[in-house]
């Protein structure tokens, strides 16, 4: 029998535009992001474009991030949608 060290394994998805980027209930435990130019922003929301805002992440211009999301991270109870600006590339880590 395999040896289960944690208690879910974390997957990744990517996304360079507004999109559903988890279609399931799932926790966000970590970003890395590489914006553009402008103003970007992160708008993470549960239930798709419409749905509820659980996070708003304003980052600096024609930088990359990674952040960390402590503990068990932020539950997304239907899926994770994004609503990105002046964003070039995004990962999302979640379980």
């Amino acid at each position: 029998m395999p040896l289960k060290i944690s208690g879910s394994d974390v997957k990744v998805a990517t996304a360079t535009g507004d999109a559903t980027i988890v279609n399931h209930p799932a926790r966000l435990r970590q970003i890395y992001v590489l914006t553009s130019t402008g103003s970007p922003k992160i708008i993470f929301k549960n239930g798709g474009s419409s749905g509820t805002t659980l996070w708003t992440q304003n980052l600096k211009a024609s930088s990359e991030s990674n952040i960390n999301v402590p503990d068990q991270g932020i539950y997304f109870g239907t899926d994770i949608y994004v609503d990105v600006t002046a964003i070039s590339y995004l990962t999302v880590f979640h379980s």
